[in-house]
């Protein structure tokens, strides 16, 4: 166990009676009153600890991340690893690909909400709005090919924007 863990888990269980029970409702109980903060937050904190990912566990110790934020986390992960597994390998990719969609849409719209609010004077045309539009799918597109992985050359073939990509892009 790392340096870390038992950190967090000197943190969480300091000063808890001896014979208190630790998966008991009582005993988060106990230990939330001798650590001054909620049994639903010793409660997390027990479950971020038996989830035991390293990453998350520094975060907390270096005051990056909540509590509340990591067991979000971890509960997420958990939903999705259930819903992974009745899913076939086409279908994961599919809602990856639409999680990520999802995910970088909200950044994007989030710039450019802040975008809109710091810089209210400069106006856009429509020429403007495509042509950034073109130039970002563009960059995009760049970075897709150097990070994600892909099968055999569909970039070479999507290149030419035909139906001539492979059969693993298609939904």
């Amino acid at each position: 166990m790392s340096h870390r863990t038992n950190d967090m888990k000197d943190r969480l269980r300091k000063n808890v009676p001896s014979g208190t029970h630790r998966r008991t409702h009582r005993s988060s109980e106990n230990t939330a009153e001798l650590l001054g903060i909620s049994s639903r937050k010793v409660e997390r904190g027990r479950a971020i600890l038996d989830y035991n990912d390293p990453g998350i566990i520094k975060a907390i110790n270096d005051g990056t991340m909540s509590v509340n934020q990591a067991y979000e986390i971890i509960q997420s992960r958990k939903r999705e690893s259930k819903l992974l597994e009745s899913m076939s390998p086409e279908d994961i990719g599919v809602w990856r690909r639409n999680e990520l969609m999802k995910s970088l849409l909200a950044k994007v719209r989030k710039h450019l909400l802040l975008e809109a609010r710091q810089y209210p004077g400069i106006v856009y045309s429509c020429d403007s709005r495509w042509d950034f539009a073109d130039k970002f799918a563009a960059q995009v597109d760049i970075m897709m090919r150097e990070i994600l992985p892909s099968v055999r050359t569909c970039w070479d073939s999507h290149e030419g924007m035909g139906s001539s990509t492979t059969e693993k892009f298609k939904e």
